[in-house]
C-alpha cells in the first residue's frame, strides 16, 4: 500500500477481457519463490530463427501454455518452417485447452492451415496424428443428432487408438475439454490406469519437491578478521619494540653511571626470565579473550532497518542482501521451524523456546556476519544460501539437544595452568625487579631511577610482546576453526547438490498437474454421482495456496508445493463445484469439498487485482512480500488477481491467481506482459472467464443458449474448407492399423 492510504486515482482504470469488473486493491505476495533463471526453455528473442521458436513453442505447449504456444507455431509457419511435425503441433497448439464454444472461425481457420500444410507433403505418422486431430474437432464440433456423440461413437477410439503412444497421451491431454459423452467416458475408461500412473510417474514423490529449492551456491573459505582489521596488533608490536628499546637504553645508562655491572647480573637474569615466562604464558591466556572480542565484533555490518525505513529503496544492494540473510537465518533459527523439522508430530514437541533463543542468540549473529561479509557484497541471491543457513540450523540443533553447543562466552576461557604460569612469571619478574632496584639503589641515585625507567618500559614492551603473540595464535586458532569449519560446509554442499541433481524440469511440473486435473475431473464426476454424458462442459482451476513453497523458470508461471484445485460440473440442472486441496510433492488429495447452485445463483464474475495505478510520476509504495518490505516507485504494479463468483445467498467462491509482476526485482529483464500472459494462460482463468461470465449473464437460459452457440460452431465448420475437401491421404489407413493392432 502507499503510505498514504492512496492506492489509485481517480480516473485510472484496469480492464479485463470482455465485460469482468476489475477492482483495485494493495494486495500482499506470500510465500517464498524460487526464480530458476538459468532453465531457458520458454525464453524467445524476437530474432531468433523459425524453427528456435517452434522448439520453444513445443516446451510451452508441453508447460499447460497452449495460447503462447499457438502464438509462436504460427509465427514459425509465416517464417516459412513447415513440416507435418508442425502442422500437428499447430493444430493441436490451437485445440488444446479450448471448450467447443470457443472454436470460432478463427480457431477453425488455423486449425485449416495445419490441414492444408500437411497435405503438400508425404503421409508420416504426424499426418496420421493430425487426422486423429481434426476428426475429434469435427466430432466435437457435430450436432448429437447427427454424429451421435452423446450417445458414443467407437470409432473416435479407434482412430485414437491407430496412432503412437506418445501421440495418443498429448491428445488425450490436449483435447480434454472438446470432448464429452460417451465418448469420453470410453476415453475415461481406457486412460483411467495411464492417468492414475501418470500422477506418480518418473519417481515424483521423491523428485517434486527439490524443484522448490535453488541451485546451491558453493560455499567459500572464511578468513578471521582482526581486532580492528589488524590495528590492535600492529600498534601492540609497535609499542613491544619502543618499550623494549627504552629498557635496553636505560639499562645500559644505568650501567654507566655504575661503577660495575656485577649488581645488575643477578637481577637482570632473574627479570628476564620472569618477563619470558610471563610473556609467554600471558600470550596464551590473553587468545581466548581475543578471540571472544573477534567473534562479536561486529560494527562493520548493516544494521537492521525498521519496516518502513525511506531509505531503504536507496540502499546499496548488498545491505539489502544482508537484511535478507538476516530474516532467512531468523526464519530457519525459530522455534517453529524447529519444532516442526526436527521433532516428529507422534510425540509433542519438548522444545524450550526461551532458552533456545538465549542459547542460539551468539550462534546466530556469528553466522550472520560470516554470511555478509562472504556473500553479500559477492551478488549472491539470498535464496541460493537456504541449503546453508539450514544446514547451520541444524547442526546447532543437534548440538543444543546434546548439551555440547559452544557459547564463546563460556568455553573461551584461559586454562588455569596458563593462568598460574603467568603468576609465576611475573613473581619472578617481581622478585628480579626487587633485586635489582635495591642494588642500584645502594650503588648510587642515577642508577636506580635508570632501572626503574627500564623496569617500566620492560613492563610495556612485555605487555604488548604478548597482546602481539596473542594475536597471532588468535588468528592462527580461527583459521583452523573456519578452515574445519569450510570442508564441513563443502561436503554438506556436494551432499546437497549431489541430492538435488535429478530435481524435474519445469514440463515434468506441468505434465504431473496435468494429471493430477484430469484424476481430480474424473473423480468429482464419480463423487458427485454423474457421467460424462450428464456434463455439458466442465471447467478445471487450480490455485496455489497461501504460504506454498512456490517456484519458476525464466518466462514460466509459478508451479506450487500445494494447490486447490476448483472443478466446476456445468450439467442440465446446474453447476456442481468439488474442491480438493493438492500435496503436490507427493500427489496427496485431501479435505474434498463440495457444492451445487443453480444457473441462476450466480450472480456476477469479478477480477480484482491486487496491485495499484498511480497518475504520480515518482510516488513511493510500499509493498509487503512475507516478511519482507520492499519500496517502489513504479507507476503501476500487479500483485495478483482475483476470480469471484458472487453466488446469491452462498458464500462467494475465489479463486486467486498470483501474478509474476509483483515478484520486482527478479522478472525485472523479463516482459511483464508476457509473463502476465503466460500466468494467466497456465492458470485457466481466461477460458473460465467466458463460460462463467455467460451463465452469470444468461442464469437458467444458459443450457439452451450453449446448444445453440454450439450449432453455430458447427455451422462454422461446415462453411470451412475442411468440411468439403477429402482428409489427407492418410485419413484411409488409420483404421486399417488401428484393427491390425487390436
Amino acid at each position: 500500500m502507499t503510505e498514504d492510504r492512496s492506492a489509485t486515482e481517480p480516473g485510472v482504470e484496469n480492464t479485463a477481457r470482455d465485460n469482468a469488473k476489475v477492482d483495485n486493491q494493495i494486495g500482499v505476495v506470500e510465500g517464498d519463490a524460487v526464480f530458476h533463471k538459468h532453465e531457458t526453455i520458454y525464453q524467445v528473442a524476437g530474432d531468433d530463427s523459425a524453427e528456435r521458436k517452434y522448439r520453444v513453442a513445443l516446451n510451452h505447449l508441453d508447460g499447460g501454455i497452449p495460447r503462447v504456444a499457438e502464438e509462436l507455431i504460427g509465427q514459425a509457419l509465416d517464417a516459412g518452417f513447415e513440416t507435418t511435425e508442425v502442422a500437428y503441433y499447430y493444430a493441436l497448439s490451437v485445440l488444446s485447452h479450448r471448450p467447443v464454444n470457443q472454436l470460432g472461425p478463427p480457431e477453425l481457420d488455423k486449425l485449416e492451415r495445419a490441414v492444408l500444410t500437411a497435405q503438400r507433403f508425404d503421409p508420416d505418422e504426424w499426418t496420421d496424428a493430425l487426422d486423429v486431430v481434426k476428426d475429434q474437432a469435427r466430432r466435437a464440433l457435430a450436432l448429437a443428432e447427427e454424429t451421435g456423440t452423446r450417445s458414443g461413437d467407437p470409432d473416435a477410439l479407434v482412430d485414437i487408438q491407430a496412432v503412437p503412444w506418445a501421440r495418443q497421451e498429448e491428445i488425450f491431454r490436449h483435447l480434454d475439454m472438446l470432448r464429452d459423452g460417451i465418448t469420453q467416458d470410453q476415453i475415461d475408461r481406457l486412460n483411467a490406469q495411464n492417468v492414475a500412473a501418470g500422477r506418480l510417474k518418473d519417481n515424483r514423490t521423491e523428485r517434486a519437491w527439490k524443484y522448490f529449492h535453488s541451485d546451491p551456491t558453493r560455499p567459500q573459505p572464511a578468513s578471521p578478521i582482526p581486532l580492528e582489521h589488524g590495528r590492535v596488533r600492529s600498534v601492540a608490536r609497535i609499542r613491544a619494540v619502543l618499550g623494549a628499546a627504552g629498557a635496553v637504553l636505560a639499562l645500559g645508562a644505568s650501567v654507566a653511571t655504575a661503577d660495575g655491572v656485577g649488581f645488575l647480573v643477578l637481577p637482570v637474569v632473574l627479570v628476564l626470565l620472569g618477563a619470558t615466562m610471563a610473556v609467554l604464558f600471558a600470550s596464551v591466556v590473553y587468545t581466548p579473550g581475543i578471540r571472544r572480542r573477534m567473534k562479536a565484533d561486529h560494527d562493520d555490518l548493516p544494521k537492521p532497518l525498521n519496516r518502513y525505513d525511506r531509505s531503504y529503496k536507496a540502499l546499496p544492494e548488498p545491505y539489502k542482501r544482508a537484511n535478507e540473510i538476516r530474516r532467512r537465518i531468523g526464519y530457519y533459527f525459530s522455534s517453529g521451524y524447529i519444532s516442526l523439522r526436527y521433532f516428529s508430530p507422534d510425540r509433542p514437541a519438548t522444545l524450550n523456546t526461551e532458552k533456545w533463543r538465549a542459547d542460539t542468540a551468539e550462534t546466530q549473529a556469528a553466522l550472520y556476519a560470516r554470511l555478509v561479509r562472504l556473500y553479500a557484497y559477492r551478488a549472491v541471491p539470498p535464496p541460493t544460501l537456504n541449503w546453508l543457513i539450514r544446514w547451520h540450523a541444524r547442526q546447532t540443533f543437534e548440538r543444543w539437544r546434546a548439551d555440547t553447543l559452544v557459547d564463546p562466552g563460556t568455553t573461551l576461557r584461559p586454562e588455569k595452568s596458563a593462568v598460574l604460569g603467568l603468576a609465576c612469571g611475573w613473581a619472578v619478574a617481581g622478585i628480579g625487579a626487587i633485586v635489582l632496584v635495591d642494588a642500584a639503589r645502594r650503588v648510587a641515585p642515577a642508577p636506580t631511577a635508570l632501572s626503574i625507567v627500564a623496569l617500566v618500559a620492560g613492563c610495556v614492551a612485555c605487555v604488548n610482546l604478548a597482546t602481539a603473540l596473542a594475536h597471532r595464535r588468535a588468528m592462527a586458532r580461527e583459521h583452523v576453526e573456519l578452515d574445519q569449519l569450510f570442508a564441513d560446509e563443502l561436503r554438506e554442499y556436494e551432499r546437497w547438490r549431489e541430492r538435488l541433481c535429478d530435481r524435474p524440469t519445469d514440463i515434468e511440473m506441468a505434465t504431473w498437474l496435468e494429471n493430477d486435473k484430469n484424476y481430480l475431473k474424473s473423480r468429482a464426476i464419480t463423487q458427485c454421482r454423474l457421467n460424462n454424458r450428464d456434463v455439458i462442459a466442465h471447467i478445471v482451476l487450480t490455485e496455489g495456496k497461501r504460504r506454498a513453497k512456490r517456484a519458476r523458470v525464466a518466462n514460466g508461471p509459478f508451479r506450487y508445493a500445494e494447490y486447490v484445485v476448483l472443478v466446476f460440473l456445468l450439467t442440465e440442472n446446474g453447476v456442481r463445484e468439488v474442491e480438493f486441496d493438492l500435496d503436490f510433492e507427493t500427489g496427496t488429495i485431501y479435505h474434498e469439498r463440495r457444492t451445487s447452485f443453480g444457473y441462476d445463483a450466480l450472480a456476477s464474475v469479478n477480477v480484482i487485482e491486487f496491485g495499484y495505478t498511480s497518475d504520480k510520476e515518482g510516488q513511493e509504495h510500499i509493498v509487503y512480500r512475507g516478511s519482507e518490505v520492499l519500496r517502489t516507485d513504479r507507476r503501476s504494479l500487479v500483485l495478483r488477481r482475483l476470480l469471484r463468483l458472487s453466488l446469491v445467498h452462498q458464500q462467494d467462491i475465489e479463486i486467486v491467481v498470483n501474478n509474476v509482476d509483483g515478484e520486482l526485482g527478479e522478472s525485472a529483464d523479463e516482459d511483464q506482459s508476457y509473463l502476465d500472459k503466460v500466468e494467466l494462460d497456465a492458470s485457466g482463468v481466461m477460458v473460465a472467464l467466458h463460460i462463467l461470465e455467460a451463465i452469470a449473464a444468461e442464469g437458467r437460459k444458459w443450457v439452451a443458449w450453449e446448444r445453440d452457440l454450439r450449432e453455430r460452431r458447427w455451422r462454422d465448420w461446415q462453411r470451412s474448407r475442411m468440411s468439403r475437401e477429402a482428409l489427407p491421404p492418410a485419413a484411409e489407413h488409420l483404421r486399417i492399423e488401428a484393427s491390425k493392432r487390436s
